[in-house]
């Protein structure tokens, strides 16, 4: 859809220029009106005709499209690590220091703010692209957000829209109030357990022990709801993530399949997920590389970095990434560049409009300093499920007694507590856990788990200890305990504490 500005101008605000664009931070891609003075945003709102926006944004997308370039701490110029402190260089130093030691085996780590464009150009480096999101040979979703409010059945497995496709949620809304029976099962309670005709609170155990039961559908309330998916077309599955970086993810897979191919029920897999093939964080061997180039901040998923390991940061500021490696580069973020986003849940063909100018380019200084020339030509999957040819690993064992840990979406991602005003949504970091589990354990109210206060409450499902994402040890605000010191899975979400 070409976007033009309203006849009417939104905003009160002084401003000389009008440019619509989309906003790329999560999978809606809502369209928005950004009203400019010279080079400056002074004002920026959904755009009205937009079918995702609806004339709306959220705050995550505010902050991105009209603070990020405000901020005091926002990465512009190259930074080199000497003797344990960044000094101020340029993109010549770099490349004189990149020929002094010699690469033998580089990959690279793509994060939230990652781009097809980055994609063809590192890929001309290496053919170890990572990404710390999820790759799904097929299409991530059989229908656009906006038509989940025409919806009789909807089943929500562990997703919290409004932690990711923030405006997405909307949809989820005006189908209940349409009537649409919502099934929400989570490991805690969220936003759509308000809304649910069903809520189950279950841990991935008793989850995966639920979807086969509605596969069979012998007992009340499942044979209800196989029923409900056999005589409707209007029914739809979310799954997010979360459930994706689990051992349940083939299972997941292979139960979607199975409805989809049968029943045709319509699914939609959110969160940084993408259709481009390329590797995940889980198959790395960190170790093995002797150059790791970030693009944003990737390397909070670890435990452990190895000694004597070059590392490159493309970044937007100094987070945990970039405080350790040995060179920092600034990174445009998409409203500094025109750009096709990496993750892409909704199959969405929109690219964003430049706003605003940007010192550097990765097409720039990537390729000048690693002498790349030409473009990678990716794989991108467009087909259905139902379609595709998918490697089924088996489901990984679960056991009823295993307790969960699960690093999982919260109201600010990792990025967010960059920016004070979403900082103020989730101002610290908390361990939640249940008081069967927390006994089970030997956990007390204010204790520590892996570094993090402990909360407990009734909200969680047994067996379960649930931490946000969000939070690592180089925030300005409030520091957390990233996620590799509590998981040590690096590309997982779930696993199983016993290990």
């Amino acid at each position: 859809m070409n976007l033009k500005p309203t006849d009417i101008p939104l905003s009160v605000k002084k401003f000389n220029k009008e440019v619509c664009g989309y906003c790329l931070g999560c999978g809606c891609h809502c369209g928005f009106i950004a009203y400019m003075k010279d080079e400056e945003i002074v004002d920026v709102y959904g755009h009205p005709y937009d079918k995702n926006s609806v004339g709306s944004l959220c705050n995550k997308g505010i902050a991105l499209i009209g603070e990020t370039d405000k901020l005091p701490y926002r990465i512009k110029d190259i930074f080199i690590k000497n003797k344990g402190e960044f000094i101020k260089s340029d993109i010549d130093e770099v490349k004189s220091l990149l020929s002094k030691k010699p690469i033998k085996k580089p990959a690279v780590i793509m994060g939230k703010f990652s781009t097809l464009e980055d994609y063809k150009i590192l890929g001309k480096l290496t053919k170890d692209v990572y990404t710390t999101g999820v790759f799904l040979p097929f299409k991530p979703s059989s229908i656009p957000p906006y038509e989940w409010s025409n919806m009789k059945l909807i089943i929500a497995l562990e997703t919290d829209p409004v932690n990711s496709e923030v405006m997405a949620t909307r949809w989820i809304m005006d189908a209940v109030e349409k009537g649409a029976y919502l099934v929400n099962i989570s490991s805690r309670y969220n936003t759509l357990s308000a809304k649910a005709s069903m809520n189950l609170l279950m841990n991935p155990y008793q989850l995966k022990s639920v979807l086969e039961n509605i596969l069979e559908g012998k007992d009340e309330p499942w044979n209800r709801l196989k029923a409900y998916l056999e005589t409707t077309k209007e029914s739809l599955i979310i799954v997010s993530e979360t459930l994706l970086k689990s051992p349940l993810r083939y299972f997941l897979i292979s139960f979607i399949k199975h409805l989809r191919t049968l029943y045709g029920t319509e699914y939609s897999f959110v969160g940084n997920i993408t259709n481009v093939e390329i590797k995940e964080l889980k198959d790395i061997n960190l170790e093995s590389h002797d150059l790791i180039i970030s693009v944003d901040n990737t390397l909070y998923e670890f435990n452990n970095l190895p000694e004597n390991q070059e590392r490159f940061s493309l970044s937007l500021f100094p987070d945990f990434t970039a405080m350790n490696s040995n060179v920092i580069i600034p990174l445009p973020l998409f409203k500094e560049r025109e750009a096709t986003p990496l993750f892409n849940p909704f199959a969405y063909e929109n690219k964003s409009t430049k706003l605003q100018n940007f010192p550097y380019t990765i097409e720039d200084t990537v390729s000048y300093i690693f002498d790349i020339s030409g473009q990678e030509e990716p794989t991108i999957y467009k087909n259905d499920i139902s379609d595709s040819e998918i490697d089924m690993k088996e489901t990984d064992d679960l056991r009823c007694e295993d307790i969960y840990v699960i690093v999982g979406d919260s109201p600010v991602e990792i990025w967010g507590h960059w920016y004070p005003w979403l900082h103020g949504l989730e101002r610290e970091q908390k361990v939640y856990i249940n008081k069967k589990t927390a006994e089970k354990l030997g956990i007390k109210e204010n204790s520590f788990f892996k570094g993090v206060s402990v909360e407990i409450t009734n909200t969680v499902s047994d067996n379960t200890i649930f931490v946000s994402e969000g939070f690592e040890e180089s925030q300005p605000f409030k520091i957390g305990v990233r996620k590799g010191r509590i998981l040590n899975k690096p590309g997982f979400r779930i696993w199983r504490l016993r290990e």
